[in-house]
């Protein structure tokens, strides 16, 4: 989710405004892809990705949060240009969570999207809001942070999110903290 968005879209103009979006959108997916991430949906300025459907990846966790430190760099190469440009920089925020859902074709007889549905997929939404709260790019759950193996996290606490009664651990991506100065 990219930081102030609808601030920003509100004195933009449309079309320059979705042009810009493209780039980011662009720039976000081949980052999600080069993990081996599945793009579910754009939502606005927001996107939704999978990892481990429809392929088992074993190691989905880790994936995850290459994807979100790969969106990072990415993002640092999108607003070098934006500011070459005398655009405002974008900030972003990444929320990830591991756990179970259901995934497939999900809709009505006259229209079908394929998606995921379950609690993970409505904490890392929760989540992702953390991000400018905790100061910090990309925070994972605890069911994430016992799930991987190859991403150091630092713990940033817990909270207990809107719409949920239990509290969840927080843990920030390690080397992500800096970006938030860079995308300042």
């Amino acid at each position: 989710d990219i930081r102030g968005f609808t601030a920003m879209s509100e004195h933009a103009d449309p079309d320059q405004l979705v042009s810009e979006l493209n780039d980011y959108l662009g720039a976000m997916t081949d980052a999600i892809h080069s993990c081996g991430g599945t793009i579910d949906k754009f939502m606005g300025d927001g996107i939704m990705a999978i990892f481990g459907a429809p392929l088992d990846q074993p190691d989905h966790a880790d994936r995850a949060c290459e994807a979100a430190a790969a969106m990072l760099a990415a993002l640092d190469s999108c607003n070098a240009q934006r500011t070459q440009a005398g655009r405002p920089a974008f900030r972003i925020g990444v929320g990830i969570a591991t756990g179970t859902a259901v995934v497939g074709s999900i809709g009505s007889q006259r229209r079908l999207d394929y998606t995921a549905i379950g609690d993970c997929v409505n904490l890392a939404s929760r989540i992702e809001r953390e991000t400018e709260r905790l100061g910090t790019p990309i925070v994972v759950s605890g069911d994430t942070a016992a799930a991987v193996t190859r991403t150091q996290l630092t713990a940033r606490g817990s909270v207990t999110v809107r719409g949920r009664a239990q509290s969840t651990e927080l843990f920030a991506v390690a080397d992500a903290d800096t970006s938030v100065e860079r995308a300042a």
